[in-house]
């Protein structure tokens, strides 16, 4: 018999060998300090089974009362442990009477937002035993309340989602607050908020359009950008009337950045359907390291004639979300398509065309349609796609249309479609300047508040619960945009009681200038980490996170009969009951372990197959001498 005993990690409990012993052991399980904070029912099966691979394993009990937070799934562990001839059966322990609580699941929020433009936060909301009962839901902004939305709770574990706009007026780090009032029986009161640090730059943004030829796409966008004071918008066309002349933005563009230095000023750059002929070989690898190291952001619209199948193979290919071939695979149909979003983009802020959930979709559902795309292969793996087209497959499912992805410091959205400005029909610019607003705000830099472009810091998340590890990546970049080389660099993390922990952050041997750390926080609340530069004195950087606890084990205390039959039924076993604990151990298979061993023996060696061997050949002999044959 092997015992374990789990929360967020699955320990062994040693067995006395001593008869007397066994017969007088009880299990004495006391709580986890480093991972009792969660319970990981899948993950505990998972990990003695292939401790235990390749023994003769009768059978798997899980001891619980169903709690299960955090880590795989158990239903789909214990199939795969039937699949290994291994029958998983549990028995249920606890109080099945259910507890009363509202939980703030997530906030949908972004890191990095501008001054005077609209801010949308996404809230999702859960709760048992307050059914139809009517609550407020508070954004809160470094404790004053900034907004309110009223909620109507659903059934319970129904997952609903709040969501609150405002425009900053103010530039500077802020930590802001979702949560709800704790109401009368609540079991855990600690997940009726959640925490997040948002950065508000003034800063304005500066955009270099690149187009052949004014197509109607550059046309409307060339005029929505312009509208927004908020951006300097450099213009290069290098067909039309306005070729060559500086352009149609606020600012004068004479050409393509010749160097480095003039180009990383920017901080998106977007490329219509602009010849690969255009470019040299150099600019294109500033190109590649304006989103890889600058941290700044590269938007592709595709075009019919060059963009993207004329970058395959040239350094830009990286930066794209999708594999492209080098001839076209255009996408033509006679009936108008519409743009299929994905549960992601469905999500996403790009593409709320209203605030309402389901007036979104409506929208989306009747925009007016498309009759080009630029067809590719498939999507990189680490990217993400936003909308589909409707009805065109490939082996790998629908086209997309829309995708992005991170790659180095910045990030590459791509959109394979060029007339959205067909959304203009009957409703002006109603929605063709909220989604183009909404990508030029989701392709901010992430550059807070004093930092430097030649250091960049952030984690990889913006909030954590107590007890996770916090990754922070720091790329560092010399005066000339180069990687900075240093054996480590030393960052200095900062708690909102004002404590400061020094942390050293290695380099990546793989990414040049970029260095990385893990730290685990000890206690919840805000802190914020700061670089500098160990090439310029002058150069910061920090980046903010919020560390909540969550009370995940406070949540579902009570027996959950569903969950454990669920896993009993995919393991191929049975859920019991305590008294019925023997039933469980009559149904055991008898698995002997049957050990197989091979042993050679030489002939020399056994006289008896030496006697046989040699009998048959002595009694031919004497036949044949007889009979006159020899």
């Amino acid at each position: 018999v092997r015992l374990y005993s789990f929360s967020g990690l699955t320990r062994p409990i040693a067995i006395p060998t001593d008869a007397k012993k066994q017969k007088a052991f009880q299990i004495n399980i006391q709580p986890d300090s480093k991972a009792g904070d969660s319970t990981q029912m899948g993950s505990a099966l998972k990990a003695p089974i292939e401790e235990l691979a390749g023994s003769p394993i009768a059978g798997a009990l899980i001891l619980s009362d169903g709690g299960n937070n955090l880590g795989e799934d158990p239903v789909t562990v214990a199939e795969a442990t039937k699949q290994a001839g291994i029958r998983v059966s549990a028995l249920g322990i606890g109080d099945p009477t259910k507890t009363k609580d509202i939980a703030i699941l997530s906030v949908l929020a972004d890191d990095v937002v501008r001054l005077n433009n609209t801010v949308t936060v996404f809230a999702a909301i859960s709760q048992r035993g307050y059914a139809g009962r009517t609550i407020a839901v508070l954004l809160k902004k470094n404790g004053v309340t900034v907004g309110t939305e009223t909620l109507k709770l659903a059934k319970d574990d129904q997952k609903q989602e709040v969501r609150f706009t405002y425009v900053p007026k103010d530039a500077g780090q802020f930590f802001y607050t979702v949560e709800t009032a704790v109401l009368p029986d609540e079991i855990a009161a600690d997940n009726n908020k959640r925490s997040f640090p948002q950065s508000v730059i003034s800063k304005k943004l500066k955009v270099l359009y690149v187009e052949d030829e004014p197509r109607y796409e550059y046309r409307y966008l060339h005029n929505a950008v312009l509208r927004d004071t908020s951006l300097d918008f450099g213009c290069l066309l290098l067909q039309g009337d306005n070729a060559n002349t500086g352009g149609d933005g606020n600012i004068k563009v004479k050409g393509f950045p010749t160097t480095e230095k003039e180009l990383f000023d920017y901080d998106i750059i977007v490329l219509g359907d602009v010849p690969r002929s255009y470019f040299s070989d150099s600019q294109l690898l500033s190109i590649r390291r304006f989103v890889e190291d600058r941290g700044a952001s590269l938007l592709v619209i595709a075009g019919d004639q060059h963009m993207p199948h004329e970058y395959s193979g040239t350094p830009i290919e990286a930066i794209l979300p999708v594999v492209v071939s080098p001839t076209p695979n255009p996408i033509l149909t006679d009936e108008a398509f519409q743009w299929q979003l994905t549960p992601e983009g469905k999500r996403s802020p790009i593409m709320q065309l209203d605030d309402s959930e389901s007036e979104n979709q409506h929208i989306w559902e009747t925009l007016p349609g498309m009759f080009w795309a630029s067809g590719v292969s498939r999507t990189k793996p680490g990217a993400t796609v936003l909308a589909t087209h409707s009805s065109r497959r490939n082996s790998d499912g629908p086209y997309p249309l829309v995708s992005y992805q991170p790659f180095g410091a910045g990030k590459c959205y791509l959109q394979l479609v060029d007339s959205t400005w067909r959304w203009r029909w009957r409703v002006g610019d109603r929605y063709f300047y909220r989604y183009w607003g909404q990508v030029f705000r989701t392709l901010t830099p992430k550059e807070l508040p004093g930092n430097s472009r030649f250091v960049q810091l952030n984690a990889d998340r913006n909030a954590y619960r107590l007890g996770e590890k916090v990754q922070l990546n720091a790329r560092l970049l010399d005066a000339f945009y180069h990687p900075v080389k240093a054996d480590n660099v030393v960052a200095v993390l900062k708690s909102g009681t004002g404590q400061e922990q020094k942390i050293l952050m290695q380099p990546n041997p793989g990414a040049p200038g970029l260095f990385t750390a893990q730290v685990q926080p000890d206690r919840i609340g805000k802190f914020e980490a700061t670089v500098n530069s160990p090439a310029q004195p002058g150069a910061k950087a920090s980046a903010g996170f919020v560390v909540e606890s969550q009370e995940l084990e406070k949540q579902r205390p009570e027996l959950d009969e569903t969950l454990l039959r669920k896993v009993a039924a995919a393991g191929g076993g049975r859920l019991y009951t305590p008294d019925k604990l023997g039933d469980w151990m009559r149904s055991l298979p008898n698995n002997p372990l049957v050990i197989r061993r091979e042993q050679e023996v030489e002939l020399w060696d056994a006289p008896l197959f030496l006697i046989l061997f040699l009998a048959p050949l002595s009694l031919e002999w004497l036949i044949r001498k007889r009979k006159g044959l020899l």
